[in-house]
């Protein structure tokens, strides 16, 4: 499993985020990819003194999540790619092999592309809130990356599951995960916010 975690200025999230997973997680066999997109925080420095199985990839400007995301995914060669936002915290009572509830049902289910929570729908497809899902690297290989139009974030994971559930993928709600999730910590806090979710939102409603 590779993590992939896009950062942009905010190593108060960062830290604990990547505490956590250290702290509750057996990595063997895992690396965590975290993107540091436009970061002048020193994030990129945090993540290089983590060591292995941290990975830590620097660009000089800000990408957008979907881009963020799709370098990420690019640089790893793991069957199965975590999609973890960074103000994601492992809960204490996480057992270390608690990312194997994500894998079981592609161990039941020969077409199972993604598992994550909070399973949602639109227009009639089941789509998934990207701050935690675990992804098929063949899901990617079939039908391509996040869509970038949608940067710098919002609306991408739908138009992704979706895409995946029209090319014959389905999708799984996991069990209980040990995760806290504040939610939009970083899309908050753009002043155009409510723009870009407009102006999303008509491009998955034109889809």
């Amino acid at each position: 499993i590779s993590f992939i975690i896009p950062t942009f200025n905010r190593i108060d999230l960062l830290k604990p985020c990547c505490e956590t997973i250290i702290r509750h997680t057996d990595l063997t066999n895992k690396e965590v990819i975290v993107v540091c997109n436009g970061c002048q925080d020193g994030s990129f420095e945090y993540v290089q003194s983590l060591g292995e199985p941290f990975r830590a990839v620097y660009w000089h400007k800000a990408l957008g999540y979907p881009r963020a995301v799709n370098i990420g995914v690019s640089l790893s060669d793991s069957e199965y790619v975590l999609l973890w936002n960074n103000d994601n915290l492992v809960l204490d009572f996480a057992t270390p092999n608690w990312t194997d509830t994500l894998e079981v049902p592609f161990k039941e289910h020969s077409t199972a592309g993604l598992c994550g929570v909070n399973m949602l729908w639109r227009g009639g497809w089941e789509w998934f809130p990207f701050f935690c899902v675990l992804v098929k690297r063949d899901v990617f290989t079939k039908i391509g990356f996040l869509d970038e139009i949608f940067s710098p974030g919002a609306g991408e994971d739908t138009d992704f599951c979706v895409r995946a559930g029209k090319a014959g993928y389905t999708l799984h709600e996991s069990g209980v995960l040990p995760l806290y999730h504040p939610s939009g910590s970083t899309m908050n806090s753009f002043p155009d916010k409510d723009d870009i979710y407009i102006r999303n939102e008509k491009v998955l409603f034109e889809r």
